[in-house]
């Protein structure tokens, strides 16, 4: 059966009581909303252990305050808002900034909230602070670069197996000497590039 508004389940008192205890009490994640027009109406103590404005200070301010200036003059916060009305959510990894103008690596989660006509109220995001992990991936990655700059500069053949015998990594000094190019050798196995070895 379709629920319609007059057959819809009407929420309990204590069932809002208690959503709204869950909101209130999810640490690691901001949860809080905008209108149509992307002005906050609602914040949670997470968003605030984020991104440091307190309830009163944040309530009524448009959610570009806490967009980056050069995502603010392209006007991000507004295209997340079109795309998120008009498929059903927004998620994306940014640089945010906090009140204090420190900046933090934001995954977020924008979804739109709309009446039983589908009628635009207002949008529900949902955020949280992925910097740690941002930074780490990024040390990763300097580091695997180094890594490489390192072992394309040897002059001897240098490569590495995965536990299955398959080519991972071959230097320029392998291409070199066996005649093939890095794409031959990564994926296949010693037996299959070397069958009469």
């Amino acid at each position: 059966m379709t629920q319609t508004p007059e057959n819809r389940p009407k929420i309990s008192a204590e069932s809002a009581e208690l959503f709204h205890l869950v909101v209130e009490n999810v640490k690691d994640y901001a949860i809080f909303m905008t209108d149509a027009d992307g002005v906050v109406i609602s914040w949670n103590p997470g968003v605030e252990r984020l991104l440091g404005y307190t309830e009163n200070e944040i309530i009524g301010q448009s959610i570009a305050i806490i967009f980056t200036a050069e995502d603010r003059a392209a006007e991000a916060h507004v295209k997340e808002m079109k795309t998120a009305a008009s498929v059903g959510r927004w998620e994306d990894e940014r640089w945010m900034l906090r009140r204090d103008g420190s900046q933090f690596w934001a995954n977020r989660l924008v979804m739109p909230l709309k009446n039983e006509d589908g009628t635009l109220r207002g949008f529900a995001k949902v955020m949280r602070d992925g910097t740690a992990q941002k930074i780490a991936e990024e040390k990763l990655a300097q580091t695997n670069r180094q890594t490489e700059n390192i072992l394309s500069s040897i002059a001897d053949a240098f490569f590495m197996f995965d536990r299955d015998l398959r080519y991972v990594y071959v230097n320029e000094a392998t291409t070199k000497m066996f005649g093939f190019a890095e794409t031959d050798f990564i994926g296949k196995s010693l037996s299959e590039l070397f069958p009469n070895v």
